[in-house]
């Protein structure tokens, strides 16, 4: 998974889409005004800080169900997601077209992370595929 997106969809908000292009990738996403670089480490790119914090990757400032610091998601070489939830009080939740309903997690890998969604608080955050 060399670049894809994510449309963040926050309560009484019009979605907005994150375009991630990873370091090693030569190309970049088309037309993208928000564009995040990862680099690879030890198979994990740096990971998507999700939270109210400033320092957040993805700051929710909007969604009062978010933590400072909620969650984080690690995009691994092999293609997958692993979604941490960090200790929210409102929790981390996901679903994929692999499984049946959406399950509350503490942390969990998405082998086919296009098609899923994860919310966090009240924001649902789903993973487009962008072309190679």
């Amino acid at each position: 998974m060399k670049r894809f997106r994510i449309k963040i969809t926050e309560p009484n908000n019009e979605p907005r889409l994150v375009d991630y292009a990873c370091s090693w990738c030569e190309t970049r996403p088309p037309n993208a005004d928000d564009v995040r670089e990862c680099t690879a480490i030890d198979g994990e790119h740096e990971p998507i800080k999700i939270g109210q914090a400033l320092s957040s990757t993805i700051r929710l400032e909007n969604d009062r169900q978010i933590n400072r610091m909620h969650a984080m998601i690690a995009v691994l070489i092999d293609g997958t997601l692993r979604v941490i939830d960090l200790g929210s009080t409102y929790g981390t939740y996901a679903t994929s077209p692999t499984w049946n309903g959406e399950y509350r997690i503490t942390t969990t890998r998405l082998e086919k992370p296009f098609g899923s969604r994860v919310r966090v608080g009240s924001t649902w955050l789903d993973f487009l595929e962008v072309g190679n």
